[in-house]
């Protein structure tokens, strides 16, 4: 499994990451910061899933799910939008939104639940 994390807060970072490589110790997972330096990242290497945050500087998670979702070849990507603002998160389709309040194990749940739908 090869994972996209973009969030502009290390501390959010290093909790999802700690998450996903206690879940899948093997995986491969590439951090950004921001919506614009992870959508190069995607143009380079392929992912299974992306998460990223809501609130970031420059691009933000909303655009960068519909920039994602609006490019034939990555609108397959399931993407999380990990969030304080659930409310305000993008209701695409392949857009899954998680509240921050439930933390890494929300994040967890999802990432089973989705790689569940792929097999």
């Amino acid at each position: 499994m090869k994972f996209l994390i973009v969030d502009d807060s290390a501390t959010v970072k290093n909790m999802l990451i700690r998450a996903i490589k206690a879940e899948f110790p093997e995986a491969t997972i590439v951090e950004s910061s921001d919506g614009k330096a992870a959508f190069k990242e995607l143009t380079r290497e392929s992912f299974d899933l992306i998460i990223t945050d809501l609130e970031m500087d420059g691009v933000d998670g909303n655009s960068f799910a519909q920039k994602v979702k609006g490019n034939k070849i990555l609108a397959k990507k399931p993407i999380i939008i990990f969030t304080s603002k659930p409310e305000e998160a993008s209701k695409l389709d392949g857009v899954y939104v998680v509240d921050k309040a439930l933390g890494a194990e929300g994040v967890r749940k999802k990432i089973l639940e989705l790689i569940g739908k792929k097999s």
